[in-house]
């Protein structure tokens, strides 16, 4: 039986083509002269590459030689085999395989264009989400679902990580909070899913600066100087009702509205979520009994969320959403002459009274075209 040589990426050997296992994930090109007689059908595992084989004529045909992939394989494409096809955007991360390609696990992160992502230890309870700008303090209770991974990985995970937690702020785009167990598996800045900041639960102290009646009296010498600082005021809730309907508000922040034909199981939604052009926040809410006008003292400005504390905006008279003045409606808005912002206004028979840190004004629903004044 005449020999043949077999050239493979500079690695050379002779012998009988009755069996030729070629170590490489390359198409190897193989040259010489065929045989007189047939080189038989090797069967090799792996991944299958078909030789090109150029000489002198022959009797018989070479065959077919097959390549034996290496022990990691990177995957950087579609994929080698059909059961690699399924990898998220075709491309994976920390993917090996051993064996026939196509037997491949994910080892770390998966890609995901989702803003919220987690990170886990498996049998640890911490968990670590990435959410830029979420906007929550230490403190405050977050509602996590629907949570998913690309490709449907990690089932038990998704369902381990739904739920209510009380979290710890890390920084604006990062915190954590604790599981009751330790996670099922360990993913890095990994999934998706929809979450829900419930509203900051506040100051139940009022933290005082160093000015005018903080700390004791008679300290230091008459008339001496003293800094002021801000102070972090208290949490405050105000509230009113427009009819059977609740709005309400924490001073200095967003108004909502409940409904009550949506019961009790129904929280209330931020007031802009039924009119883009309401007040986003403001000092106090109040319903007008007589006229039925629903009143922002201290209000964002219509197209702002800059907070004027001594604006007032008015709805429509019977309508708690139409909030943009027009020649056919009372909506409106006045501003305050005097003092730096309002402190209280409370409702008496006949008009409104409201309070500033420096005056006291007196405001009643005289009809259009004036409407409160």
């Amino acid at each position: 039986m005449a020999n043949v040589i077999v050239s493979a990426s500079g690695v050379s050997s002779t012998s009988t083509l009755n069996s030729i296992t070629v170590g490489l994930l390359l198409s190897v090109a193989a040259t010489g002269t065929t045989a007189t007689s047939s080189t038989g059908s090797p069967a090799l595992p792996g991944a299958v590459t078909t030789l090109a084989v150029t000489g002198n004529s022959s009797t018989a045909a070479v065959g077919t030689v097959s390549a034996v992939p290496s022990q990691a394989v990177p995957v950087t494409g579609p994929g080698l085999t059909s059961s690699l096809q399924t990898l998220p955007q075709g491309v994976a991360t920390g993917i090996s395989a051993t064996g026939v390609v196509g037997n491949a696990v994910t080892q770390t992160q998966l890609p995901t264009t989702s803003p919220l992502t987690f990170t886990t230890s498996k049998g640890s309870t911490l968990v670590t989400v990435t959410h830029p700008d979420h906007g929550a303090l230490t403190g405050d209770t977050v509602i996590i679902s629907n949570v998913g991974f690309d490709s449907g990985l990690y089932p038990d995970l998704a369902t381990q990580l739904a739920g209510e937690y009380v979290i710890t702020r890390l920084n604006n785009s990062t915190y954590t909070f604790s599981l009751t167990t330790g996670a099922i598996d360990g993913v890095l800045n990994a999934g998706e899913a929809d979450v829900q900041y419930e509203i900051s639960i506040g100051l139940d102290v009022s933290t005082g600066g160093v000015g005018w009646g903080a700390g004791t009296w008679g300290r230091g010498a008459w008339g001496s100087a003293a800094n002021i600082t801000a102070s972090d005021a208290i949490r405050l809730w105000k509230q009113d009702n427009f009819g059977e309907d609740l709005i309400f508000n924490a001073v200095d922040d967003s108004i909502y509205y409940w409904s009550a034909a949506q019961g009790l199981s129904t929280r209330g939604k931020l007031l802009t979520y039924y009119a883009s052009t309401a007040p986003s926040k403001a000092r106090q809410i109040a319903i007008s009994d007589r006229d039925r006008h629903v009143i922002a003292f201290g209000a964002t400005p219509i197209g702002s969320d800059i907070l004027d504390p001594l604006l007032i905006r008015f709805s429509s008279q019977e309508n708690a959403f139409d909030w943009t003045p027009t020649a056919t409606n009372t909506a409106g808005d006045l501003r305050l002459g005097n003092g730096s912002k309002i402190i209280q206004a409370v409702e008496t028979r006949r008009e409104i009274i409201v309070i500033t840190d420096s005056s006291v004004h007196s405001m009643q629903f005289i009809g259009a075209p004036f409407t409160l004044v």
